[in-house]
């Protein structure tokens, strides 16, 4: 029996948990070891029931010595109860409908369809934290970071006592788990930390006081009867700025009707050589029934010679997510083992993608992840579709963007959890 405190402890409860759900007819999905499946009919979860032939489906989430579930109904959830407390002792407060998890809050409106993630506790506390929950929202802080380039420093100048590394160490909590709005502003803060001077810590101060003032802001995922594409909000200001109304006679380019109900769908963008070191940032946004669940804003390790280069390099990155996502995504049973629609606004790089069969002279240096491209096009694992730069919604992950252009993506990708709506 394991030492509560050991270091082995939680790696043999972890065991014993699963060999119980194993035992016990739950199916170990093949792209995730702790997420596990269990499909009944509902008279072999309950001796009592007489109704008609119905499956159940239990879904299991493990971490160590925590997990979440979720069932197809209360009867379910009752089994999964049962079948825990034969093994082992629950402490009943936290048993029910969760409500936080990683300090995200979780709630869902069953009648509207929806699901919210927000972390507004964590956000306030932190604002607080560095004295800034007072902080007037204005045009300054309506963005979370200046048009302005933070240049490098050899060493530390900041004589403010500012706790920049505990700063931008809860940031990026934030910015992993529910706010992908800030991904790349805290990324490029992220790039100082060795050595940091008055101007990194305002770019720290203001992510903060723009997170304060849209601390309700959050993921909002919904039932495929009413979710949407997830760039149709983006194509309607995209025409609003062009002085036609969304509801245009014209119909639009894209998407499809089937692809409109297509849950799933990728962005991957590039910035080509816009950091000071003359490296890319690669920038993949990934939506899922109508919100983002993963997302990226990183910098590329290699140098770019070209736009076509370092969208190439973005590319691949996302095509990675595609293909562990078709998997798990068809293991869960949620999707059909069909091909995952990317989105590039590159053609150069869409073009050398989709031909398989041909070589790129100007391409030889990376022909390695060019070749991976064309595989995943060619074998139908993604559908590399075209998306017009000004409906990009992962440009808000590679580079600073004015007030509008930056709204315009984020009530895309966050939106306020309270109504519903972009702020």
């Amino acid at each position: 029996k394991p030492i509560y405190g050991l270091k082995q402890s939680g790696r043999l409860f972890c065991n014993e948990l699963h060999s119980l759900l194993l035992e016990n007819g739950f199916m170990r999905m093949p792209t995730d070891s702790c997420l596990f499946k269990l499909e009944a009919d509902r008279r072999s979860l309950d001796a009592g029931y007489k109704g008609p032939p119905c499956k159940e489906i239990i879904m299991v989430g493990t971490y160590v010595d925590d997990l979440t579930f979720s069932t197809t109904s209360d009867l379910a959830a009752d089994f999964f109860y049962k079948l825990l407390r034969s093994r082992f002792t629950i402490n009943e407060r936290d048993t029910g409908d969760i409500h936080y998890m990683l300090g995200v809050r979780i709630r869902q409106d069953l009648a509207k369809g929806t699901i919210t993630m927000d972390q507004t506790a964590a956000i306030e506390a932190l604002a607080k934290k560095f004295g800034l929950h007072n902080s007037p929202s204005s045009r300054l802080n309506a963005t979370p970071m200046t048009l302005e380039r933070l240049e490098r420093q050899t060493q530390t100048t900041d004589t403010t006592g500012f706790h920049y590394l505990s700063a931008v160490g809860s940031l990026l909590h934030i910015a992993q788990l529910t706010r992908p709005d800030i991904a790349y502003a805290v990324g490029v803060c992220s790039r100082h930390s060795s050595a940091f001077g008055p101007s990194h810590v305002r770019a720290v101060q203001r992510v903060i006081k723009y997170l304060y003032h849209t601390r309700h802001h959050g993921i909002i995922y919904r039932h495929h009867s009413h979710s949407s594409d997830p760039s149709g909000h983006v194509r309607d200001v995209v025409l609003y700025e062009a002085g036609r109304r969304p509801d245009s006679h014209t119909p639009p380019p894209r998407p499809t009707q089937e692809e409109q109900y297509e849950p799933s769908r990728i962005y991957a963008d590039a910035d080509f050589a816009g950091d000071s070191s003359k490296r890319s940032t690669s920038g993949n946004i990934i939506f899922l029934s109508g919100g983002p669940i993963t997302w990226s804003s990183r910098l590329q390790k290699l140098y770019a010679l070209s736009t076509a280069e370092a969208e190439i390099y973005s590319l691949t990155e996302a095509l990675k997510d595609a293909a562990f996502l078709k998997l798990h995504l068809h293991a869960l049973g949620v999707r059909e083992d069909k091909p995952i629609p990317v989105y590039e606004d590159n053609s150069a790089c869409r073009i050398m993608s989709a031909n398989e069969l041909k070589t790129y002279s100007r391409a030889r240096h990376y022909v390695t992840r060019l070749g991976f491209a064309q595989d995943m096009v060619g074998s139908k694992t993604v559908d590399l579709l075209e998306c017009p730069t000004s409906e990009m919604i992962a440009d808000a992950l590679t580079k600073p963007l004015t007030y509008d252009e930056f709204r315009k993506y984020r009530d895309v990708m966050v939106q306020d959890v309270h109504t519903g709506l972009p702020s």
